[in-house]
């Protein structure tokens, strides 16, 4: 329920761009750290450096992670459905 009712007052969702960090190969996890509502994990693979994967359900839009990513590769975006 306070999920649902923060969703209400957040339209905004993070998306990480082609110049997040691990997607050039670096490890970095600075959103993922930043994140307040820990909608920012790293699954393990076999190899390579892990991807970030953004839980939309967790994220409130904060912002948290868009402002400690040292390559500016996150950025907020209004959720799908909701008006301009």
């Amino acid at each position: 329920a306070a999920l649902d009712a923060r969703r209400e007052t957040w339209t905004l969702t993070a998306i990480a761009g082609d110049a997040c960090l691990p997607r050039l190969g670096v490890v970095c996890s600075s959103c993922r750290d930043a994140c307040p509502e820990q909608a920012v994990r790293f699954p393990l693979l076999r190899a390579g450096v892990p991807l970030p994967v953004i839980d939309t359900d967790r994220c409130t839009g904060c912002g948290a992670c868009v402002g400690v990513c040292p390559t500016r590769a996150l950025a907020l975006h209004r959720t799908e459905g909701e008006p301009a």
